[in-house]
């Protein structure tokens, strides 16, 4: 007994002594590793969860074992997570990773951010990764690049990412969303009133 939980809390440290500095992360129980922006601080990280965040953007990610990870189950996974998130405008989105079967949506979360929703199924191992990318308007590439670019074993970094902060027209572009979405919300809808002739 003693020996197991030794294992448990050797996989929790072993992400807790990544340097998030770096622009690779490698979640060493798994042989997993991910490109992220430079300058996250990791605010959650156990065995099976780990959380990062940046200015304009937060990563969460949770591992499963992939029993039952077919299509039907993880369109139906995806879906549930947006409803929980209370997400609109969700489009299904098409992403390929390699070593990966990819299945991903996009959508707006009611404060007007917006969430990439992913799950990842290991072609040759039992792991399902569950990725929930938040970002703001304008920094679709970078969460997409997140997702992308998770592997299994060891990867050079491809170039340096850096947050790309929010323009200030990508806010006003928020902004003016949002108060559409509203307007329409609050408008009475039409009655017909039909005419004897």
């Amino acid at each position: 007994m003693r020996s197991l939980r030794g294992v448990v809390v050797a996989m929790a440290l072993a992400l807790a002594w990544m340097r998030t500095d770096a622009a690779i992360l490698t979640w060493s129980a798994h042989n997993l590793t991910f490109e992220v922006p430079d300058g996250g601080t990791v605010t959650y990280n156990s065995a099976s969860h780990f959380e990062i965040m940046w200015q304009d953007m937060a990563l969460v990610i949770t591992l499963y074992n992939k029993q039952g990870a077919n299509d039907d189950n993880m369109q139906m996974d995806l879906a549930r997570r947006a409803n929980g998130y209370n997400m609109y405008e969700c489009q299904p989105n098409k992403i390929k990773v390699k070593g990966f079967k990819c299945y991903s949506l996009t959508g707006t979360m009611p404060d007007g951010s917006h969430t990439l929703l992913a799950n990842l199924v290991c072609k040759n191992r039992d792991l399902l990764v569950s990725v929930t990318v938040n970002y703001l308007l304008g920094s679709i590439e970078e969460a997409e690049d997140v997702v992308k670019s998770f592997a299994i074993g060891k990867q050079k970094a491809k170039k340096e990412k850096k947050q790309k902060v929010q323009s200030a027209e990508d806010a006003k572009a928020v902004e003016e969303a949002e108060a559409k979405r509203k307007q329409e919300q609050t408008k009475p809808k039409k009655n017909h009133t039909l005419y004897n002739i």
